[in-house]
């Protein structure tokens, strides 16, 4: 909607929820609210003339509508009759209720201001606005009568929206609203153009606003000098201390400010320094640092190699030891269990032995007793043994003899080392025996 037009300052709100509700409505008034606008918001004056107008009809609907609102008492509502637009609509409003057929059963008519609120920031001028007028209207509703709605303040405490209240002083509300008359009315001259004489006074309030606020600064600052005046001579007597002295202590305090300033640069420029050279140093042994760690870089690499040699040389040394281990454990195994062969094999070979000697020790006894026989006959015959017979028996009995002296030295019942020559003295002589033997 366009600003400060008249006819979207007042708001009426209709109660409707359906024709069958409305029949039955105990509380039915066409008028509900009276809800104010943006009227309050001021118009940049002689910055944007075109708005200007509309301003100033916005203000004088709102001034109706206070006057018109505080009129509302119990149904009976008097309205300044064909001075407004809004009139017309409060009338037709007030006519349609009259013929309302719940008006025996209605109460009184309420008035109540609708101000529109806003959390958003972007809206917070227009909720302001709002509030403000409607706490405007009600002071003019809670006073005993309609007076004007605006004081006349200093020049230098003007508003920005004093403006608006200097045009809303010339419609004359000092009286009521229910008698309003144009400002020309109380001239004692004729007037011949109303609108003409209006323009007049607006264009010489126009004038003295601009007066005063080019005066304005200058008044301003003859106040202010007057006030520092003022101030100073009251600091100087309570101090005791007058404005010079001050000054002079100023100055002292400033060159001992200005002493310390140096002193303090001088301070940070050997701090400064100090901590160059510290973080010089401090480059110049990370950057030696980085050196050595690099030179050590080769030597522990060459290490980390020779120490991997190493592990793997004594891994396999332990797999060699572990080898070593395991053989001698095999090889004790195997020389047990040749040990227990040869055990064996001995413990045959003296059992043969054993049998042998049995054997050649049963033969040598049965000689003896074949030839016993021999020579019993022979006693019995009274014969005399032949020669032959006489060396039978002695060299029967000489190798009876001989076998049983060379029987242990040939068939030993213990494993003992062989000696060669000895074993060879004894085959040679065996070899001997056995060709006289064979030739006897």
């Amino acid at each position: 909607m366009p600003s400060y037009l008249p006819d979207t300052v007042v708001l009426q709100l209709h109660r409707d929820d359906g024709e069958a509700e409305f029949a039955d409505c105990m509380d039915a008034n066409s008028l509900t609210f009276v809800a104010l606008g943006d009227a309050e918001r001021p118009v940049f004056c002689g910055i944007d003339a075109a708005a200007q107008p509309h301003h100033e009809g916005a203000q004088r609907a709102l001034v109706s509508a206070a006057g018109i609102v505080s009129g509302i008492c119990r149904r009976l509502l008097r309205i300044p009759f064909g001075m407004s637009e809004f009139s017309e609509l409060l009338r037709r409003a007030y006519n349609t209720e009259k013929g309302n057929r719940n008006n025996s059963l209605n109460g009184s008519t309420e008035t109540a201001l609708l101000a529109h609120a806003f959390l958003d920031a972007v809206w917070a001028e227009e909720s302001f606005r709002c509030l403000s007028t409607t706490c405007r209207v009600g002071n003019i509703l809670g006073s005993t009568g309609i007076g004007s709605a605006t004081r006349d303040l200093a020049v230098d405490k003007w508003l920005p929206d004093q403006d608006i209240m200097e045009l809303r002083d010339e419609l004359m509300i000092a009286r009521t609203a229910y008698d309003h008359r144009h400002c020309g009315y109380e001239s004692n001259r004729p007037v011949s153009d109303m609108e003409e004489e209006g323009m007049k006074r607006v264009n010489a309030i126009e004038s003295n606003r601009e007066e005063a606020r080019k005066r304005q600064p200058s008044v301003f600052c003859e106040r202010a000098k007057h006030e520092a005046e003022k101030m100073t001579k009251e600091l100087e007597r309570r101090g005791g201390t007058t404005l010079d002295e001050h000054e002079r202590a100023l100055e002292a305090k400033k060159r001992e400010s200005s002493a310390l300033q140096a002193d303090r640069e001088s301070r940070n420029w050997e701090c400064e320094h100090t901590v160059e050279n510290i973080r010089t140093r401090k480059q110049y042994e990370e950057s030696a640092s980085d050196r050595l760690r690099q030179a050590m870089q080769q030597p522990e690499q060459e290490l980390s190699l020779r120490q991997s040699a190493i592990e793997t040389r004594e891994q396999q040394l332990e797999m060699v030891q572990l080898d070593r281990a395991r053989g001698r454990e095999a090889v004790m195994r195997e020389r047990h269990s040749i040990e227990a062969a040869r055990r064996t094999v001995r413990e045959e070979r003296c059992r043969q032995r054993r049998q042998w000697i049995h054997q050649i020790k049963e033969m040598n006894a049965k000689f003896p007793e074949q030839v016993r026989p021999l020579a019993e006959e022979r006693k019995k015959k009274r014969e005399q043994a032949t020669a032959k017979e006489d060396a039978a028996e002695r060299a029967l009995a000489a190798d009876i003899k001989m076998i049983e002296e060379y029987l242990p030295k040939l068939i030993s019942l213990e494993d003992i080392p062989v000696n060669p020559e000895e074993t060879g003295i004894i085959r040679r002589q065996f070899d001997e025996v056995f060709t006289q033997e064979e030739q006897t």
